[in-house]
């Protein structure tokens, strides 16, 4: 069974630890971050699209691979808005959420990602838990999944996993022990991306 997929690469955050934004950090293969989160996920997508809020100017002119959106509700703080932006675009199975700040092999994650989508068909949301620790805007959903998220973010609700918990919702165990993927927050994880193995 084929699964078409679209991303979504969340980039819109505050970077508050970092004292700059952390998708324009730059890496040792001459990229910012955000540009080569685009590069991989880009190439693993039917249609990939960023939403960067205030940065998709810039985005758009870095990373011409995706189509930059905007919060569907303005004002609204929080990755929901965006990802309900996407739900509405996407014509996909699933799509595909990654935030930028997490940065490492993403074809193995997406692959993780589908085998545990073919597994369990009726789950609308599948989201991992890497080395112990759940990463819920490291999933896919059910681009249907809109009109349920609409009605969530109208009553003035934008806590991610108190909506999965209304939903049908399967979690994926990942062990990387720091070596496939990466959470981004300080500086010194930063500096520590060089570890980090990507086929």
């Amino acid at each position: 069974m084929i699964i078409k997929i679209d991303g979504l690469l969340l980039a819109g955050g505050k970077s508050r630890r970092m004292r700059t934004d952390k998708a324009f950090l730059s890496l040792s293969t001459n990229q910012t971050l955000i540009e080569a989160q685009a590069k991989q996920m880009g190439s693993l997508c039917h249609r990939f699209y960023i939403a960067a809020n205030q940065l998709n100017k810039e985005v758009s002119k870095r990373c011409p691979e995706a189509e930059c959106i905007s919060d569907v509700l303005a004002g609204h703080e929080g990755p929901l808005s965006p990802i309900l932006t996407a739900l509405r675009k996407t014509k996909a199975d699933y799509l595909w959420v990654m935030p930028v700040d997490c940065y490492g092999d993403l074809s193995m994650i997406k692959n993780v990602l589908i085998s545990e989508a073919k597994r369990t068909p009726d789950a609308k949301v599948i989201y991992l838990n890497v080395d112990g620790k759940d990463q819920p805007l490291i999933a896919l959903l059910r681009p249907e999944l809109h009109h349920q998220l609409a009605d969530y973010l109208k009553q003035g609700k934008r806590a991610v996993f108190k909506w999965y918990k209304t939903l049908p919702h399967t979690v994926v165990i990942f062990h990387s022990d720091g070596r496939f993927l990466a959470n981004i927050n300080t500086p010194d994880e930063a500096n520590a991306l060089a570890d980090i193995h990507i086929e």
